[in-house]
């Protein structure tokens, strides 16, 4: 009895594994066809897309020849994300205007109410790759729910709408979870465009940050050059004791070309820590003048490389003055590191 009931249960694991495997089988020919399928029909449809964009074919000649079936949706809008991607100005707007065509912003609003996460997710990526003012009300009440991937997708559906009444709220969800993504949220809050420099702005004087999170707002400030931000940078940086958050201000107020800030800067040449005295020295050479020679003269004879570097570069960047000082230090300076490091960015420079 027991050799029978053994039996049976092999046959009956035998006959689930063959069944698995019939299974995968039929499923992968399945796929196999979908992507055979999808392959034909972008090949079908490119040159057609082109001769649209080209204007070739009006709009409604377009539709017609394209032909997509209703099934074909979902193969066709990821077919044109591609060119959503890599192209800009009246292309663009051609390509919204095709997929308004085949009612892309009504099929993308109704799969945001979909149950399945990941729908709600693609949909709010293509509302935000077609730009769809419609999609705002909705995007506003995903962007508040609890599913990382999409807030985020939400978020930068927003940006790129350009509905910068939720740009506070974006940069919030963005830079709220303790695992966020530093060059993720960067990219989104670019895609807003430079017009959300006064919003970054804002959140770095009147928000609840981390520090880490803050010296990354000054970051992005600095790299939009938005020299309005100077002041409230300066007095966060005299303020504050977090190493990054001054390490950033400081860069940043070289960016900004900000001359108010050079008191500051001349007092962090004495830094006690060498990458805040390295950092003073480089951004004082972008917005000093010729009374900021000496204390730069002293930098080249730092202690730490990098310092010396950023010293003598600023004073090369100085004009007459600066440069006249580079060279007696390149000449007869006693201490032979300073020496080595004047003719070398004298020799960089190509200082005359």
């Amino acid at each position: 009895m027991p050799a029978l009931v053994t039996i049976y249960v092999i046959l009956v694991l035998f006959a689930f594994t063959m069944l698995m495997m019939v299974y995968t089988i039929i499923l992968k020919i399945i796929v196999n066809r979908r992507k055979r399928y999808m392959y034909l029909r972008w090949k079908n449809w490119e040159p057609l897309v082109l001769l649209f964009l080209q204007g070739e074919l009006n709009l409604n000649e377009a539709k017609k020849q394209l032909d997509v079936k209703e099934f074909e949706y979902d193969y066709f809008i990821s077919f044109i994300d591609q060119y959503l991607l890599s192209i800009k100005g009246t292309e663009y707007n051609a390509l919204i205007s095709l997929l308004a065509a085949f009612s892309a912003e009504k099929k993308e609003i109704t799969r945001l109410r979909y149950r399945r996460s990941w729908q709600k997710v693609l949909a709010a990526r293509r509302l935000g790759q077609i730009k769809s003012k419609r999609a705002i009300p909705f995007l506003l009440v995903f962007l508040k729910k609890e599913f990382p991937a999409l807030q985020f997708a939400c978020a930068r559906a927003l940006a790129r709408i350009g509905y910068m009444e939720a740009a506070q709220e974006v940069i919030f969800v963005l830079t709220s979870p303790a695992d966020w993504n530093k060059a993720k949220t960067a990219e989104v809050l670019l895609d807003f465009g430079r017009e959300i420099a006064p919003e970054i702005a804002k959140a770095l004087v009147e928000g609840e940050f981390p520090n880490d999170r803050k010296a990354f707002f000054v970051d992005l400030l600095a790299d939009m050059e938005y020299r309005q931000s100077g002041q409230a940078v300066l007095e966060i940086a005299q303020k504050t004791n977090d190493k990054e958050i001054k390490a950033a201000c400081i860069k940043a107020l070289g960016e900004f070309n900000y001359f108010e800030a050079r008191p500051f800067l001349i007092d962090c040449l004495s830094d006690s820590d060498w990458v805040i005295r390295c950092l003073a020295a480089k951004s004082l050479g972008k917005i000093g003048d010729s009374r900021d020679v000496q204390n730069l003269a002293s930098g080249v004879r730092d202690s730490e490389w990098w310092v010396k570097y950023n010293s003598a570069v600023a004073l090369a960047n100085l004009g007459k003055k600066g440069v006249e000082a580079l060279k007696k230090i390149a000449a007869s300076d006693p201490d032979n590191f300073a020496r080595q490091i004047a003719n070398q960015v004298i020799e960089e420079k190509q200082v005359s």
